[in-house]
């Protein structure tokens, strides 16, 4: 059926690995486990300390470790540890947020909270790859906001962001959670396809054509802003041989709809 597109789901590369590491292991327990967990080990170390003072005591023939020894060095570490595994794990969680948004922020488009291109382009090189080697279909997407230059010459620079968060929240309706849409560069936007063929693309792009033309934008000064995109779509083909090549023939037809009115879609031939 056209414009069916199948769910598919992106692997993330980047994902860190967490086999190995105490840290990694703590991280994905509840905080009372990461206490019991660290409250335990305590109490099992001041154990072990006893028992070497006792047999090295015993060794020299002193006095080895008594009755009185072993309930202190239990119930001093029961007591402590608690209070310094409360600590611990939330400088842990301190950790694993400051990790989690810097993160985020070397992948993010600060304005509009899509990927940035670098991100973008590390998604699309694995997925270009397995579709290459499986012999899957996949297209990509080139948006360009149409006149988006006097936006900013007439309104301000205020507008113009207004109108790229509305036009990337309009572009993120129209998707996937499987598909990935990035901020390319000043008023471009670009969207990966996995399991996608041109049609089905196409059909992806008049969507978020039509969406973004429904949206109008508040300036502080002035009438609504109408806004309206233009589209270049390209697919992997069997002479696709390199991810540069659709990006290229994407690039083209975007050219070809601004050249010929604007406020249209184009597929590459």
């Amino acid at each position: 059926m056209q414009g069916f597109r199948a769910p598919v789901k992106i692997q993330n590369p980047s994902q860190p690995s967490r086999i190995g590491r105490f840290g990694d292991i703590l991280e994905d327990l509840s905080v009372i486990q990461k206490m019991t967990v660290i409250t335990t080990s305590s109490v099992v170390m001041s154990w072990l300390v006893i028992l070497v003072y006792d047999r090295v005591a015993t060794a020299f023939g002193s006095t080895g470790a008594t009755g009185t020894t072993w309930v202190i060095g239990t119930i001093t570490p029961l007591v402590v540890a608690p209070v310094v595994s409360a600590y611990f794990v939330h400088l842990m969680q301190e950790l694993r947020n400051a990790r989690d948004l810097a993160r985020t922020l070397s992948i993010t488009d600060v304005l509009t909270g899509v990927f940035n291109r670098r991100h973008f382009m590390a998604q699309v090189e694995t997925e270009f790859a397995k579709a290459k080697r499986y012999k899957l279909a996949m297209s990509v997407i080139m948006l360009d906001i149409d006149h988006f230059k006097s936006v900013n010459d007439k309104h301000g620079h205020s507008a113009g962001d207004d109108v790229l968060v509305g036009v990337s929240s309009m572009i993120a309706k129209c998707l996937r959670d499987a598909d990935v849409l990035a901020r390319y560069g000043g008023e471009e936007f670009i969207v990966l396809l996995p399991q996608t063929d041109g049609h089905e693309a196409m059909v992806v792009a008049e969507r978020i054509r039509q969406e973004v033309e429904t949206l109008e934008v508040l300036p502080e000064v002035g009438p609504r802003i109408a806004v309206t995109a233009s589209l270049g779509v390209a697919a992997i083909r069997e002479d696709t041989d390199t991810l540069a090549t659709i990006l290229k023939h994407a690039d083209a037809a975007l050219y070809q709809v601004k050249t010929s009115g604007r406020n249209q879609s184009a597929l590459a031939n």
